[in-house]
């Protein structure tokens, strides 16, 4: 007879099954009551952080906005209050706030461009750049994009690029007559383009007459005319600059910039009472700079005499100082300045490299060449900071700091900027070594860059390195771009390395003849053209190639009769 009770085994797993089951549920519902817990109290936190924003508390609502953030990483509205605060705050670490929630809000260009206005405030256009570029395509089309893009291309010097992003600012808004503000001002300011200029100025007299846009016009105004060097029209505009209440130091200054460049009483009068008047640090420091560019350091240090030590000690007034002392190459006045102070704030890289150089003039050089070290240490990763430095470097002909400085920067800050001095320098310097090391760097960072590989394989080829791989990568190239110059050229030295004279004027086959009137790939040319035996067509192409500086390997492969047309590398 079959009972229907079951085993106890079976007993026993069922009860088994069933207990995992409950604790398995348990498990489950006291990890959603913790998650429910956190996200309650990461949101109440959030909340706390919108109220202390609300009342204009933004260092509380800052830290509870990232107390928040601690217990939820990706709550939106915590990083959005965190960054907003940092920027009420006026702080640099808004750059990185704005960094994380464009991150938190990956595609959307709002984000992206709040990323992007923070670094450019802070001076740091390559993030800029970069935060720009995370917009998507669709987004990109609107004038206040442009605009911002346009700003960072002047930050970075890049005016021609720069123009036609504030173009189509104008386009894409013509109502707006800032983008017209904007775009005439940077015409002004950088163009050397007489038509542009005309048009500029027309645009900015008529933007002038306007209440909103009367200061910023005659600034540029100003700006444009002293440029110009004429000095009465700049008075006229500068007058408009001095009569309202939002005058700035800096207009002040440029009023005696323009008086001293007009001659007459009326300039030291102006400097009296500019000294007179100048009641804060930063005003003062304003003067004190001008007076140092403009041949006065020792009449700006005897100013400095009877100046209140709380002026005087101010780190922004520190830094003039001991530039006059270095304009008047008073080396140890220069070197009690910089020792004077405990800190000089925000300049204090300066400080070390003002005394490095006041020691080295002291013949002081191991204790010149740690505070230089010093220096570098204190502009940590600041582009602004280290391109101050490498300015004073220059200047005082110190090549090796230099050049250690940008390869350092290429590394840790701006690989583009940092390189692309680096091969300006190579390049006056005729240094063909320099030059591949930062090509090959430049390939490194970006593989798909065709131009520096081509720049690369062509410096290899000249300095015979790797010629087999070398001449392989040229191919490739060309046969991607079969109808560019340049990497025509390149194709043409490596057959030319391996005495194939006819492949290399084969080289140029479908590179159209007027492209072939740039001085670089001219050269080139004339040496295929050589090889082939062509001698008189040779010797046209090698006067095109006059205008370029040789490298050493360059000029040991013209031929001895044309040594003398082309120009030799700089020394």
């Amino acid at each position: 007879m079959t009972s229907n009770h079951p085993s106890a085994g079976t007993f026993w797993k069922k009860l088994g099954l069933q207990f995992t089951a409950l604790l398995a549920a348990f498990i489950l519902i006291a990890w959603g009551a913790a998650a429910g817990y956190q996200s309650w109290k990461s949101r109440s936190v959030a909340n706390e952080a919108r109220a202390q924003f609300a009342k204009g508390d933004f260092r509380a609502a800052h830290g509870a906005a990232e107390r928040a953030l601690l217990e939820d990483p990706e709550l939106l509205e915590a990083a959005e209050i965190a960054a907003e605060s940092l920027d009420k705050l006026d702080s640099p670490g808004a750059v990185e706030a704005w960094a994380r929630f464009a991150q938190l809000r990956q595609g959307n260009p709002d984000a992206a461009v709040k990323w992007a206005r923070a670094a450019l405030k802070w001076k740091r256009d390559t993030v800029a750049l970069g935060a720009l570029h995370t917009v998507p395509e669709v987004n990109r089309e609107n004038a206040g994009y442009q605009l911002l893009l346009g700003d960072v291309l002047v930050a970075q010097e890049r005016f021609q690029e720069a123009e036609p992003a504030y173009l189509k600012a104008v386009a894409l808004a013509p109502a707006n007559k800032s983008y017209v503000l904007q775009h005439a001002g940077t015409i002004a300011a950088h163009s050397d383009d007489p038509e542009k200029l005309k048009a500029a100025e027309t645009a900015l007299l008529s933007l002038g007459a306007q209440p909103d846009y009367r200061m910023a016009a005659h600034r540029a105004l100003a700006a444009l005319n002293i440029r110009r060097k004429d000095w009465p029209a700049a008075l006229a505009a500068n007058a408009v600059l001095l009569k309202s209440p939002e005058t700035t130091a800096d207009d002040r200054v440029q009023q005696l910039e323009i008086l001293h460049q007009l001659g007459g009483p009326e300039f030291q009068t102006s400097l009296a009472a500019a000294q007179k008047n100048a009641r804060e640090a930063r005003e003062t420091a304003t003067i004190f700079a001008w007076m140092n560019r403009s041949g006065m350091a020792a009449e700006a240090l005897q100013w400095a005499a009877g100046m209140e030590p709380r002026i005087a000690r101010n780190p922004e007034l520190a830094r003039r100082i001991a530039e006059s002392h270095m304009i008047l190459k008073d080396w140890r006045n220069l070197r009690k300045q910089c020792d004077d102070l405990e800190s000089w704030g925000p300049y204090e890289h300066l400080r070390s490299a003002y005394a490095a150089r006041a020691l080295r003039q002291m013949d002081d050089i191991i204790n010149a060449n740690h505070r230089w070290l010093a220096a570098v240490g204190a502009a940590n990763s600041s582009r602004e900071s280290t391109a101050e430095l490498l300015k004073l470097a220059t200047d005082w002909n110190w090549r090796d700091e230099v050049r250690d400085m940008l390869w350092d920067a290429a590394n840790r800050i701006d690989a583009r900027w940092a390189l692309g001095k680096l091969a300006d320098m190579y390049t006056t310097e005729g240094s063909t070594d320099g030059l591949l090391r930062v090509f090959t760097r430049k390939t490194e960072l970006d593989p798909n860059d065709d131009v520096a590989r081509n720049a690369m394989v062509r410096l290899s080829l000249l300095r015979d390195q790797s010629v087999e791989s070398s001449l392989a990568q040229a191919r490739m190239l060309a046969k991607r771009h079969p109808s560019e110059a340049t990497f025509a050229a390149t194709l043409a030295l490596g057959e030319l390395k391996g005495g194939r004279g006819i492949d290399a004027i084969a080289a140029f086959a479908k590179v159209a003849s007027r492209h072939l009137g740039d001085p670089e790939s001219a050269f080139y040319h004339g040496l295929a053209l050589f090889a082939a035996g062509r001698e008189s067509d040779a010797a046209i192409a090698f006067s095109i190639a006059q205008k370029r500086r040789l490298l050493p390997e360059e000029t040991q492969l013209l031929p001895p009769a044309f040594r003398g047309t082309v120009t030799p590398p700089a020394r």
